[in-house]
């Protein structure tokens, strides 16, 4: 039998079928067994990226690099291929503002109001599905329908969010983590478990990064947005443009604590964020994905039987130090354990690691460079002006650490 599709008779071996993929209901792109949202068509070469790529180009329409020459961002033009910066895209002067209109009002993101959130302060665009005109942050589009929950729903046609069962999962047994798409969109799996696009350097199976320029490696090979400071090659620490050596990320709020922030609090480990043990009255932090500290059973333990002590973080055996976990010093006959997996050097023969002080072979604490003796580490806050070192996980010295209690 014959069939008519687009002006064309194709007959039953060419006519498009449905999508092979189990849960897609979409037609088969012809001579393929996949629509073109799961591989039926050339795909874009950007890593992570599953769009459709352009007519002769290896790219989708967004991911089309910027024509002038030295410039990293993305055009948003086709011929000739330029990003906004550099007059790409339409323009329409709307009281001497000549920013990039956005579709369907042409106007752009600051005087299109219809079509922005319309949470005071917020200059997010608004979902329209849902009725409220609104961000997905504040609100606006489809929510999950689990009784209670207020977090939007999951991509993909679903009701729910992740956490009660929407999207796409992990298929690997046990596993309920969202699945990330990769090179093969039929592959339904985790970053944990090999899902989405992985470093091209040889031997390295990190996730890859996006960035403009390569976008196919991890951010310890140059994958991602690089620290903005001179001659400085790390990874940005978000939302900001530096690493957080040179200022980068979300600090901690305590006046005076120039440290990283955890997690999604306002604070650092030392004082109070990020995951905390949950046993009562224990002020430490929770390791890894348990939910206790070391000495409450958390975090990695030895494999060896009838052990049940923490694994040695510095090495990639799953043991205790007693057991050969750890690094070794690479020093002669030094039997002591490595700083680091990276350095390979015990404290004694890591001279990176000591005093600053001519002629003090001391270790130097937290981020000085410096030992107790010489002023290194964190000092005692007592309201008085005591200047020696704190003990513990604690603020104070051990004379004034009572007196404060």
């Amino acid at each position: 039998a014959l069939g008519v599709g687009h002006g064309k008779k194709l007959c039953h071996l060419h006519r498009p079928q449905k999508c092979q993929t189990e849960w897609c209901r979409c037609r088969a792109v012809a001579n393929a067994l996949f629509c073109r949202r799961h591989g039926g068509s050339p795909r874009c070469e950007y890593a992570q990226c599953a769009r459709n790529a352009l007519v002769g180009t290896h790219r989708c329409k967004r991911h089309i690099p910027c024509s002038v020459e030295g410039c990293e961002l993305f055009g948003v033009s086709r011929d000739p291929p330029l990003c906004s910066q550099h007059g790409g895209g339409h323009r329409r002067h709307h009281d001497g503002c000549a920013n990039a209109v956005r579709r369907p009002n042409q106007l752009c993101r600051k005087h299109g109001r219809q079509s922005m959130c319309r949470f005071e302060g917020c200059l997010k665009l608004a979902k329209l599905s849902g009725g409220l005109r609104m961000c997905k942050a504040h609100g606006g589009g489809l929510r999950c329908q689990y009784s209670g929950c207020p977090k939007a729903a999951a991509f993909g046609g679903t009701q729910h969010c992740r956490d009660h069962g929407g999207g796409r999962h992990c298929s690997v047994e046990g596993c309920s983590r969202a699945s990330v798409q990769g090179p093969d969109p039929t592959l339904l799996l985790c970053l944990r478990h090999g899902g989405g696009w992985r470093c091209q350097m040889q031997g390295c199976a990190t996730s890859a990064v996006p960035n403009n320029s390569s976008g196919k490696f991890c951010k310890c090979h140059g994958g991602g947005k690089r620290c903005a400071a001179e001659g400085c090659g790390k990874a940005v620490r978000f939302p900001s443009d530096f690493c957080s050596g040179h200022g980068g990320g979300k600090r901690c709020c305590l006046v005076g604590c120039n440290f990283l922030a955890m997690l999604d609090t306002e604070f650092c480990k030392g004082h109070g964020g990020g995951k905390r043990c949950q046993v009562l009255g224990c002020p430490k932090s929770a390791r890894d994905t348990t939910k206790f500290c070391t000495s409450h059973g958390g975090g990695r333990r030895c494999q060896m039987e009838s052990c049940n002590k923490p694994v040695c973080g510095n090495g990639p055996m799953p043991f205790c130090k007693e057991h050969g976990g750890g690094t070794q010093c690479v020093v002669g006959l030094c039997n002591r354990l490595a700083l680091n997996q990276h350095s390979k050097l015990c404290a004694v023969h890591a001279r990176s690691n000591r005093c600053e002080v001519e002629g003090c072979n001391k270790g130097t604490q937290g981020p000085t460079r410096r030992c107790f003796a010489h002023g290194g580490g964190r000092r005692c806050q007592y309201k008085g002006g005591c200047n020696k070192a704190t003990q513990n996980s604690s603020y104070f010295c051990c004379r004034h650490r009572t007196a404060s209690v």
